[in-house]
C-alpha cells in the first residue's frame, strides 16, 4: 500500500546543521550525512516503499562516504525491513565492467536494484537483470533541465522521440523480465 521512494540524495552544504559551513571534511561530512539520512528514515518509514541512495553523494567522501553508504543500507534494511533499496547510480557500461557494477550493488552493497542508462543496450544494463531477485531501472525520461537535448530527439519510426522508443523498448523486454523498470522524472 505502500508508493513512496525517497531519494536520499544528501549534501551536507543544504542540510540545515551544516548549511552555510563550506565544504567540510570527509570524517565531517560523513557524520553529518548519517545524522541526516537517519532522520529521513526515521521520519519516514511508515510511508515508504523504497528508498533510493544516489551514490554520487556518497563516493564524493572517497572511503569515510563508502563506509556511510554501507552504514545506510544495513540501517535502512533494520529500519523499514519491507522497503526495497535503489541505488541511483545510473551505471552504464559493458561486458565485465557492467559484471563488476552488478558485483558491488548486488553482492557488496546488498542493494534490490540499480539505475542504469539504456543507450549502450542490453550489454549495460543485462548484468543488472540476472538475478530475478534483483532488479534495474533504466533512465528513460529524466526531469533536469537539459534532458530534452537527446530524450526529446525525434527520428525513429512515426517519428517518435527518443524516450517514447526508450519506453516502449522497456514495454517489451517487462515480458520477458518483471524485474526491469523506468526511471520517469515526475517534475
Amino acid at each position: 500500500g505502500n508508493f513512496v521512494c525517497v531519494g536520499l540524495d544528501p549534501d551536507p552544504e543544504q542540510m540545515p546543521a551544516t548549511k552555510g559551513v563550506g565544504m567540510l571534511a570527509a570524517a565531517a561530512a560523513a557524520e553529518a550525512v548519517r545524522t541526516f539520512c537517519k532522520n529521513v528514515i526515521e521520519d519516514t518509514r511508515g510511508i515508504a516503499a523504497a528508498y533510493k541512495p544516489n551514490i554520487a553523494f556518497f563516493e564524493r567522501w572517497g572511503s569515510k562516504g563508502w563506509a556511510t553508504l554501507e552504514w545506510l543500507v544495513t540501517y535502512i534494511r533494520l529500519s523499514a525491513p519491507n522497503a526495497i533499496v535503489i541505488l541511483d547510480a545510473k551505471r552504464e557500461d559493458i561486458g565485465n565492467s557492467a559484471r563488476f557494477y552488478a558485483g558491488m550493488a548486488f553482492d557488496h552493497l546488498k542493494v534490490d536494484a540499480v539505475t542504469a542508462g539504456p543507450y549502450l543496450g542490453v550489454d549495460s544494463y543485462g548484468e543488472f537483470l540476472k538475478d530475478p531477485e534483483r532488479g534495474c531501472f533504466l533512465l528513460c525520461r529524466t526531469s533536469n533541465k537539459s534532458a530534452g537535448e537527446f530524450q526529446d530527439v525525434r527520428g525513429f519510426a512515426g517519428n517518435e522521440l527518443l524516450f517514447h522508443r526508450v519506453a516502449r523498448h522497456i514495454a517489451e523486454l517487462r515480458r520477458e523480465t518483471p524485474n526491469l523498470g523506468a526511471v520517469v522524472g515526475a517534475t
